[in-house]
C-alpha cells in the first residue's frame, strides 16, 4: 500500500503513510485523498489483485490480515478516486487459472467484486468483434488480403446454397468477418473466445490465442498437400501435447480424459479413438479425419461455459460446412458417431459430450457379455418356434417340426414331411460338410434303430452358414438394447433423451432381427438317388436347393414348399425315385 504513495510522490508521498505501511493495515479515505490531491493526477494500475489478495491471506498485521487490509484499502481507494478530481483506477479482476490459487479464492473475488462494483464502469479488454483482428495481428506477421477476400467469397457463395445454416451467417457482415478471421474459420475463434470464455479457467484473449498458436504450430509442422480453405474446428488436433493439456484444464475435471482418449482423439496408433476407427472403416476422400474432426467440434461446444454447453444442428453444419465436403457426407459421419461413441449424447436438434457414458457404451457392455452365451442362439430357436415356422395348412407337408430331439418322432410314412434343422447343422455355399450329410441321411434311412422304408418323404430345411452368423449378430443387438429396457434401475437413470434412442433402437433391431431370422433358413436338403461309384445300383445323397429371397410374412413351411414345386407339384418325389428297403 505504502508502494503506491511511493510511486506517487517518490519519498515524501511514501512518508504520509509509512506507518500504516508498517502495521498493513489501510491509511483511510481521508489520509488516500490527500495523497491523490497532492500528486495528482494519476492513473493507478492495480493488475492480478485476486492473486494478490490471496497469496497475502497467511499474512498477519496488528489489525487483521492483509488480504482484509486489502480489499478494505480498495475500497478507501475507489472512495478516494471518486472525491479526487483528475484522477482514475483501473482494477484487473481476472477469475481465470484458479487452479492456481487457494480453496479460499472465489470468496476473496466475491468481495473484491463487491467493492469495485460499488463505483466501477466495466470494460472488456477485447469484444467479440474485436478478437479476430487481434487473432490476426498477434499470430501473423502480415495476411494476404486478396487470398482472405476469395476465401470469404468462396464460404459466402457456399452458405447461401446450403439449407439450415444460421440466417445470421447469410448476409454480408459474416463474409466480412470470415475475411477478418482468415485463415480461422469464424466459428472456431468463437468458440474459443466466447464459449470457452465463459469459464473460468480460459483467459479470454491470451488463451484464445495461445490455443490457436499450437493449432497452426501443428497444421503447419504436418502439411502435406493441405488445400483446406480455412481452419475450423474439426481441423482442430487434440492428439496434440499442448491442445490437450489446454483442452482438459478448461474441462476442470481429470475425468474428461476418458472422452478424449476414448471417442475423440487416442493419444498412440496402437490405442486409436473410436471417431479414428470409424475413419479407417469408413474413408471420405479427401478428408481422412472427418469423424475425428467432427467429434473434436463437438467437443469443443461440450466444454463452453453457461447452462448449455452444447452444438445445436445448426451451429455443427455451419462449423463443418467446407468447400469439396459433401453434407451427406458429414451426415453420415454423424450418424455412425452416434452409433459408435460411448460419451456422446445428442437429440433431433443437438450433440453433446458428457464424462458419463451412454446408452451405447451399456448396450456395448451388454453386447459383448451375450458374446460367450447362449441367449442369442436360445432366442432365435424361440423366434422361429413362436414366429417364422408356420403350419402346414396350404402346403403338400403333411408333418413337420423344428429340431426334433431324435429321428424317432418323425413319422414312418409316405407322407411329406419337413425337418427344419436348427443351428448344429448348417449348409456353405451349396454343400454340406462329411458328417452333416451323415446326420441326415441316417434320419432318412432309420427311425431310431429300425430301417426306414419310405426314403424319398423326407425334406430338410437348413440356415445358411453366413446367414445365420448374421441373424446371431442381430439377436445380440437387440437383446442388448432390451436389457436396458428391461433394467429399471438402469432404464431410470438414463433419462428421457436416452430412453428415446434406446426406443428407436428397438424398434431398428427388431425389424432387423425379424428380416435376418427366417432370411438365414435359405436352403432346402432333398435326398436324391444318385448312381454308386462300383456301377451296381444306386446310393442316397442329399441335393440341396437354394430358397428364393425371403419375403415379409413368409413362413419357413411355406418357402420351402414353394420353392421345391415351382417347376411342379412332383418335383420333390421325382427327385429321389421312390425307394424302399427290402
Amino acid at each position: 500500500m505504502g508502494g503506491d504513495g511511493y510511486q506517487l510522490g517518490g519519498a515524501a508521498a511514501f512518508a504520509m503513510v509509512a506507518a500504516n505501511d508498517e502495521k498493513l493495515v489501510s491509511p483511510g479515505v481521508a489520509d488516500l485523498t490527500r495523497l491523490l490531491d497532492a500528486y495528482g493526477p494519476a492513473v493507478i494500475l492495480m493488475d492480478e489483485t485476486l492473486h494478490y489478495v490471496d497469496k497475502v491471506s497467511q499474512l498477519v498485521g496488528v489489525s487483521g490480515n492483509l488480504a482484509d487490509n486489502t480489499v478494505a484499502f480498495l475500497r478507501e481507494m475507489t472512495d478516494a478516486v471518486r472525491t479526487a478530481p483528475r484522477n482514475m483506477m483501473v482494477v484487473s479482476l481476472t477469475a481465470s487459472s484458479l487452479e492456481q490459487l487457494s480453496s479460499d479464492a472465489m470468496h476473496w473475488l466475491d468481495h473484491l467484486n463487491q467493492q469495485v462494483a460499488r463505483e466501477d464502469t466495466k470494460h472488456t479488454p477485447v469484444e467479440r468483434t474485436e478478437v479476430h483482428d487481434i487473432v490476426r495481428r498477434r499470430l501473423f506477421e502480415s495476411v494476404d488480403e486478396k487470398t482472405a477476400a476469395r476465401a470469404s467469397q468462396a464460404y459466402h457463395d457456399l452458405y447461401i446454397n446450403t439449407p439450415g445454416l444460421p440466417s445470421s451467417v447469410l448476409g454480408d457482415e459474416y463474409q466480412r468477418r470470415i475475411e477478418r478471421s482468415y485463415p480461422f474459420h469464424p466459428e472456431l475463434v468463437d468458440i474459443l473466445y466466447t464459449r470457452w470464455g465463459a469459464r473460468a479457467k480460459f483467459q479470454l484473449t491470451r488463451g484464445t490465442l495461445r490455443f490457436l498458436a499450437y493449432v497452426l504450430a501443428t497444421l503447419w509442422k504436418d502439411r502435406s498437400d493441405d488445400t483446406r480453405v480455412l481452419i475450423h474446428p474439426m481441423d482442430v488436433p487434440l492428439s496434440e501435447v499442448n491442445l490437450r493439456a489446454m483442452t482438459r484444464e478448461v474441462s476442470g475435471d481429470p475425468a474428461w480424459e476418458s472422452v478424449l482418449g476414448t471417442d475423440i482423439a487416442g493419444t498412440t496408433k496402437d490405442q486409436p479413438s473410436k471417431a479414428r476407427t470409424l475413419d479407417l472403416e469408413y474413408p471420405t476422400p479427401g478428408w481422412p479425419r472427418l469423424a475425428e474432426g467432427t467429434a473434436t467440434t463437438i467437443l469443443l461446444y461440450s466444454l463452453s461455459g453457461g447452462e448449455k454447453p452444447h452444438a445445436r444442428s445448426d451451429e455443427l453444419l455451419l462449423a463443418c460446412t467446407r468447400p469439396n465436403l459433401l453434407a451427406a457426407q458429414c451426415e453420415d459421419s454423424l450418424k455412425r458417431l452416434h452409433d459408435r461413441l460411448h460419451y456422446l449424447y445428442y437429440t433431433e436438434a443437438t450433440d453433446q459430450f458428457r464424462k458419463e457414458p451412454n446408452v451405447v457404451s451399456l448396450q456395448q457392455t451388454h453386447r459383448a457379455n451375450l458374446q460367450g452365451s447362449d441367449e442369442a442362439d436360445a432366442f432365435i430357436r424361440k423366434e422361429v418356434k413362436d414366429r417364422f415356422l408356420g403350419q402346414v395348412g396350404n402346403t403338400g407337408f403333411a408333418w413337420f417340426d423344428f429340431m426334433p430331439k431324435t429321428s424317432e418322432v418323425i413319422p414312418e410314412s409316405e407322407d411329406l414331411k419337413l425337418r427344419c434343422w436348427g443351428l448344429t447343422i448348417l449348409s456353405g455355399k451349396r454343400s454340406l460338410a462329411t458328417r452333416a450329410k451323415q446326420d441326415l441321411l441316417a434320419m432318412v434311412e432309420f427311425r431310431s434303430a429300425a430301417a426306414r422304408i419310405n426314403l424319398n418323404s423326407l425334406v430338410f430345411c437348413l440356415a445358411d452358414e453366413e446367414g445365420m452368423r448374421q441373424a446371431q449378430d442381430q439377436a445380440r443387438e437387440y437383446l442388448s438394447w432390451r436389457k436396458i429396457q428391461d433394467d429399471a434401475g438402469e432404464w431410470e437413470r438414463i433419462g428421457g433423451a436416452q430412453q428415446e434412442i434406446v426406443k428407436q433402437k428397438l424398434t431398428d433391431s427388431t425389424g432387423a432381427v425379424r428380416k435376418a431370422i427366417p432370411s438365414a433358413f435359405s436352403w432346402a436338403g432333398v435326398p436324391t438317388a444318385i448312381p454308386a461309384t462300383n456301377g451296381g445300383g444306386s446310393k442316397l445323397d442329399v441335393s440341396l436347393t437354394k430358397l428364393g429371397i425371403y419375403i415379409a410374412g413368409q413362413t419357413i413351411v411355406q418357402r420351402v414348399w414353394d420353392r421345391l414345386t415351382s417347376k411342379g407339384t412332383d418335383q420333390i418325389s421325382t427327385r429321389a425315385r421312390p425307394r424302399t428297403h427290402a
